[in-house]
């Protein structure tokens, strides 16, 4: 059985017996995964880790990388579906096309379509009122509905908006990983975590918590070892055409 490994659990690690947690269930279904954490926390690292790794192990996915600083994930930036800086909005409609014409019955939902972005409550918060709500309600859409259309949505961010959640899409997110000292911010915890806010600590760089339905795990985020074929496969999956009503 093919594994998704993606971090350690931090609890084998203290022990010296270091034991991978695996997200096998994006082998199954469309999953939606919150990363948050400040800046230096390791969610950068976190997150490129887990792309590599669906992009490795989803068969041929295709990802559409939302980057609107352009900073951390500038190995795409010759890719088809890497979208930054000033074409972050445009790589949202685009990924809401292709959802779209999946949810219509117009494109095929064989290949698993990723829809990654970072920092995307930054990105919200810094367009008009009008573009912000079609924004939002984008999002919301594509998370309500796009989960048996064989499409996952992934969100990075240095800390989780009340305008990102207005539509209800705070529930969506069925993995939320919490990286480094985000516990010192309470509210940020109560938003995403209220239900194990009382056990969740500051953490150093690249330790923090995973949150599925099956509870709460303390884990440590690993640097691949081969960071260039880590961007290589990464850049794979970007770089691939989606089949069928989905604008390039």
């Amino acid at each position: 059985m093919r594994l998704i490994k993606v971090c350690l659990s931090e609890t084998s690690c203290q022990i010296n017996l270091p034991r991978w947690i695996a997200l096998d269930d994006f082998l199954h279904s469309g999953q939606r995964v919150m990363i948050v954490g400040p800046s230096g926390s390791g969610k950068t690292v976190l997150a490129t880790t887990l792309l590599g790794k669906l992009s490795l192990h989803l068969g041929e996915p295709i990802i559409y990388l939302v980057d609107p600083k352009g900073i951390d994930f500038r190995f795409c930036e010759n890719c088809k579906n890497y979208y930054p800086v000033d074409d972050a909005v445009q790589g949202i409609e685009d990924f809401f096309q292709l959802f779209e014409a999946r949810l219509r019955n117009q494109a095929p939902c064989t290949q698993h379509a990723i829809l990654f972005t970072d920092e995307i409550s930054s990105l919200i918060l810094s367009l008009p009122k009008k573009e912000s709500e079609e924004l939002k309600n984008k999002m919301a859409r594509l998370l309500n509905l796009s989960r048996a259309l064989n499409i996952s949505i992934i969100t990075a961010m240095q800390r989780p908006s009340a305008e990102l959640f207005a539509n209800g899409a705070r529930d969506n997110y069925n993995i939320r990983f919490l990286m480094g000292n985000m516990a010192v911010n309470k509210e940020s915890v109560a938003m995403i975590a209220s239900e194990y806010k009382d056990m969740i600590e500051p953490c150093p760089v690249g330790l923090g918590y995973l949150i599925t339905d099956g509870g709460i795990k303390k884990i440590r985020s690993v640097i691949p070892k081969d960071k260039e074929k880590l961007h290589r496969v990464i850049c794979e999956a970007v770089n691939r055409k989606a089949p069928g009503g989905a604008k390039q």
